[in-house]
């Protein structure tokens, strides 16, 4: 089974993809979430791994729109602590410092007292990659990237926040699956039908009604023009049971657009 994560060798997602109990070696490693998508949309993957939410920085954008808008669906979750580390060469005189720019932005306040130059690069082992390969740089990365690309810990856990965690999402083609669902978390995102007063709390009603747990809601541009958005909702419960499939019934007099982006397990593990 080959699974697509973010690359190169040392990052998150190959964190991620790892914990969930695939081999390292049936990994392959992609620049940009669209591009882990693509290839398993043409069969050149049986899964992928990418990064949906962190808790400081909230959800990966390029991955809502992937889920939405492509033939994918989430058959796992996983939940990972992220633990940033500065890691240089050894002997380095550090002038500017390599990574994600959500890593950046979640060691915000470590970087403005660090006072040097910061760049943004496509993952966060990309950075522990270009600091192997120059005496003045440094990179903000797992440790398991600087294992990997022989690199010194400067300073261990420079995140803005202790509790620093990630979900990661199993993705697969849609409807590759044959068996049922499974987990007790399902995804939706869904367009409301009309845009006017009460609009929304129309579509939460239906939940509220019937008793579900929406454990999440967010709304995201549509990409049309300003002022148009769709919402992404998880909630507790499982596409298939009587009382979610009701409900998805009664939001048809409200939305123009609803799909189920996956049901779902979802696990959490306390090491990185």
């Amino acid at each position: 089974m080959l699974v697509g994560v973010l690359g190169p060798e040392g990052s998150y997602s190959e964190m991620a993809a790892l914990a969930l109990g695939n081999p390292e070696g049936a990994l392959c490693y992609f620049t940009t979430i669209e591009d882990v998508a693509r290839d398993l949309i043409e069969r050149r993957l049986d899964c992928g791994v990418i990064p949906l939410e962190n808790s400081i920085e909230g959800s990966v954008g390029a991955t809502l729109d992937v889920l939405s808008t492509l033939p994918v669906e989430i058959v796992r979750e996983i939940v990972l602590p992220i633990r940033h580390y500065l890691a240089a060469r050894e002997g380095a005189d550090i002038h500017v410092v390599y990574s994600h720019w959500q890593a950046i932005a979640q060691c915000n306040a470590f970087l403005r007292a660090f006072g040097r130059e910061v760049v943004a690069v496509s993952s966060t082992s990309q950075a522990a990659r270009m600091a192997s390969e120059n005496g003045r740089a440094a990179a903000i990365a797992s440790s398991r990237a600087a294992e990997r690309y022989r690199l010194q810990i400067v300073q261990a856990d420079i995140q803005d926040v202790a509790d620093n965690f990630t979900r990661f999402v199993a993705i697969a083609r849609r409807g590759r699956r044959a068996e049922a669902h499974e987990g007790t978390k399902t995804s939706v995102v869904l367009e409301l039908k009309r845009n006017r007063p009460g609009a929304l709390y129309e579509v939460l009603h239906v939940f509220a009604e019937r008793q579900l747990n929406l454990t999440k809601i967010e709304s995201r541009p549509a990409k049309r023009s300003l002022g148009e958005y769709v919402f992404y909702i998880d909630l507790e419960g499982n596409a298939s049971d009587a009382v979610v499939v009701n409900a998805f019934d009664a939001l048809q007099s409200h939305v123009s657009r609803l799909k189920v982006l996956g049901s779902y397990t979802s696990e959490t593990h306390l090491t990185s």
